[in-house]
């Protein structure tokens, strides 16, 4: 069926959703591990339709029928194949319910191919197994977010932004040298997760976003920038430790579109130096997508039985993370922080230290690195919403196309404005943060890592009616503090932008728009030029604090080194006349 994802195990495919390497036991090669998200009641049963208690699966009532071989019980199961059973009318039965509402997806369906049906049918389960609570909870709650839309309910009514609580670091500074040098005490007990579920698309590039170069001098991917940085962490963290077999632990989470490339990239490339066994792959599976305000699933155009499907969001690296069990492993190995990043900010990894410093110090069970925002810039700001006069809230992540509107609905009708220092006093999100693992495997137990969604339809016009394309419910893995109760402090560590930010996401007109307007372009030249400064920057620093003043000369192309250490860097005439 079209939603099918599979992994390799030698030549034989498996419908698995994630792996992760494994050496062989005894040998020096490897093999691929079957890690499935499913609990192993889930692969015996099969769910009732919409998320129900499950009732035997196919494949158990035909062995159940057949008369005790594997030869007959085959037989049989390639007869019942094309035969629509009991289980499949249900599931057209509880299409065609007023609850439901998705009787145009089966409309005079008994004359249609039942090879189509079955597969139709077995993508409907698939996409209620992935989804907590199954096909209705998700419905449900599309329905009740779109509502909310409609009727211009505002989720931040009530909340004042603040401030949020943190640190802000200078580079090079005593403050930011104590802070780095206690977050890498931290090394030892952290895990790492990438999130690189995204395609090249926007970029003019083919293949998956992590496996691009990260820059030209080396040819380094954003893959390779980000392991290997993390395989010298852990040379730090066994020597500090005396341990020569410690091992820090990897997930990547993929989507289906990526799995295939990531995996082929990591074999290619021996892990980037790390071993097999320590990085875990996680494959996220997509949702319905809708087509009205009535939740109705959408169907892939030129095929009445597959149902047109979209991706989740990052978000559903919580999820995966529950139902693998890794945090909740982590944990009981002692282990305290989990780190979570992108994939195409090549200088986030420098944040790390420092990051995993100030959460230690300051007793946060969730600390993002921030930069400095401008207002108006496309990075969502990070505010401590209170609620009205009382001393209750939480610090989160505010979309920047929501922020503006809620800032002058409550502090300045101007909205989101600079202070003093030229920008919003609301930092920037970068979407690298420290996780304290008791409190967020707690989150988890209680959540099942379950991140809360938003929906986000682009109308046809302002009677919001209708739908441009089909929509469906999304989450944000920076939503992670929802999870938390009021006693878990969130907290942020503001770094200079040249040292840990500088994201690729732009093709060079749009980058070249952006920069016109005095944002910064986020495009693979940007991207690249950040490294080159940022690099610079520190050993400028480096040999200051030795004793050793020096300076760098940038070509006249790029601008000066003032200019790069600000928050737009220029692209050159070529690129900026594309």
């Amino acid at each position: 069926m079209g939603n099918t994802c599979q992994t390799v195990r030698g030549n034989v495919p498996m419908d698995e959703e994630s792996f992760s390497f494994s050496p062989q036991a005894g040998g020096a090669g490897g093999r691929f591990r079957a890690s499935s998200n499913d609990t192993s009641l889930d692969r015996e049963r099969e769910r009732q339709p919409g998320g129900g208690e499950g009732t035997p699966s196919m494949n158990a009532s035909v062995t159940a029928l057949g008369p005790g071989t594997a030869a007959a019980a085959a037989r049989e199961e390639n007869l019942f194949a094309n035969v629509i059973t009991e289980d499949d009318l249900q599931w057209i039965a509880w299409l065609k319910s007023p609850q439901q509402n998705q009787g145009h997806l089966v409309e005079n369906w008994e004359g249609e191919r039942m090879v189509d049906i079955k597969r139709f049918i077995a993508q409907l389960k698939q996409l209620d197994r992935h989804y907590s609570g199954g096909l209705s909870e998700y419905v449900r709650k599309a329905r009740g977010l779109l509502e909310d839309l409609r009727k211009g309910v505002n989720p931040f009514t009530g909340m004042v932004p603040e401030v949020p609580d943190g640190e802000r670091l200078f580079v090079g500074s005593d403050a930011f040298c104590a802070f780095e040098n206690l977050g890498l005490e931290q090394l030892e007990a952290c895990a790492f997760v990438i999130v690189a579920g995204g395609l090249g698309e926007r970029l003019g590039y083919k293949g998956v976003k992590v496996t691009l170069p990260a820059e030209m001098a080396t040819g380094r991917s954003f893959l390779e920038v980000f392991l290997t940085t993390i395989g010298e962490f852990q040379r730090f963290a066994r020597r500090r430790a005396h341990d020569p077999a410690l091992v820090l632990p990897v997930v990547v989470m993929t989507s289906r579109q990526t799995h295939a490339q990531v995996v082929a990239t990591l074999r290619e490339h021996g892990f980037f130096g790390l071993s097999e066994g320590q990085i875990s792959v996680l494959m996220q599976e997509e949702v319905a997508a809708l087509t009205d305000h009535n939740g109705r699933f959408a169907t892939v155009p030129g095929d009445r039985w597959a149902i047109l499907t979209k991706p989740h969001g990052h978000g559903d690296v919580h999820s995966l993370l529950f139902k693998a069990g890794l945090p909740a492993q982590w944990h009981r190995q002692g282990r305290r922080w989990v780190v979570f990043f992108q994939d195409t900010n090549a200088l986030a990894v420098r944040a790390i230290p420092s990051v995993l410093g100030v959460a230690s110090k300051h007793g946060f069970a969730m600390n993002t690195a921030a930069v400095p925002r401008k207002p108006g810039e496309f990075v969502g700001g990070i505010c401590k919403l209170r609620k009205g006069n009382t001393s209750s809230g939480v610090t989160v992540n505010v979309e920047y196309n929501v922020l503006g509107t809620l800032l002058s609905a409550t502090l300045d009708k101007q909205g989101d404005i600079p202070d003093e220092t030229g920008y919003s006093p609301f930092p920037g999100n970068t979407n690298v943060f420290a996780l304290s693992l008791k409190p967020y495997c707690d989150a988890l137990n209680r959540s099942s890592g379950t991140i809360p969604e938003f929906i986000n339809p682009k109308y046809t016009d302002a009677s919001k009616s209708s739908f441009k394309a089909p929509t469906r419910l999304e989450c944000m893995m920076q939503e992670v503090p929802r999870l938390f109760p009021a006693s878990c402090k969130v907290g942020v560590t503001q770094l200079d932008r040249w040292f840990c930010y500088s994201v690729v996401k732009n093709d060079p007109l749009e980058a070249a728009k952006k920069q016109k307007d005095g944002l910064p372009p986020d495009c693979p030249f940007s991207g690249e030029a950040a490294i080159y400064n940022g690099s610079a920057r520190m050993l400028r620093i480096a040999a200051e604090t030795c004793g050793h003043p020096c300076r760098f000369a940038v070509p006249a192309a790029i601008g000066s080194m003032e200019e790069l250490d600000s928050t737009a860097v220029p692209l050159p005439a070529a690129s900026a006349g594309a």
